[in-house]
């Protein structure tokens, strides 16, 4: 069978990005002074600030960075909304939160009504964008056990 694997590594960050923050944001996990950045925007990033960085030494590199904690109950919620939504583009979707948020949508038997693969692909890109997130695809073959 295949499968098209949608990988959301930046979750996270996409969902503070789709809750009307702008300007350079940061994800943060941790509590007190060991709290450090999780994930980081392009303009965050373009200001120095990188995973695994110290919030205040985050802050001091960018002043203006807003900071939010990471929730994962709401990346969770997030996902399995997601998998509801892609039940247009395959009868059979499986979701998975470790290692990473991932969706994974049997393409076999959809490849001829969206006519092929890069043609799937693209629509699934396409809603994701209209939704506010953005993913990673890969196909990937994955053969049924023998009986």
């Amino acid at each position: 069978m295949l499968w098209l694997c949608l990988h959301f590594p930046e979750l996270p960050l996409q969902l503070l990005a789709r809750s009307g923050a702008v300007g350079p944001l940061a994800v943060t996990v941790g509590k007190g002074t060991r709290r450090s950045v999780y994930q980081a925007n392009a303009e965050a990033l373009a200001g120095g600030v990188r995973p695994g960085l110290a919030v205040s030494a985050a802050l001091a590199l960018v002043p203006e960075l807003l900071l939010r904690g990471r929730e994962e109950s709401a990346e969770a919620a997030a996902l399995e909304g997601l998998a509801a939504w892609a039940y247009q583009f395959s009868s059979q979707v499986s979701l998975s939160a470790e290692p990473f948020p991932a969706l994974l949508l049997e393409a076999q038997g959809s490849l001829a009504l969206f006519g092929g693969g890069a043609a799937l692909r693209e629509a699934v890109r396409r809603g994701l964008e209209g939704l506010g997130y953005r993913a990673r695809y890969d196909y990937v073959y994955r053969y049924p056990a023998a009986p």
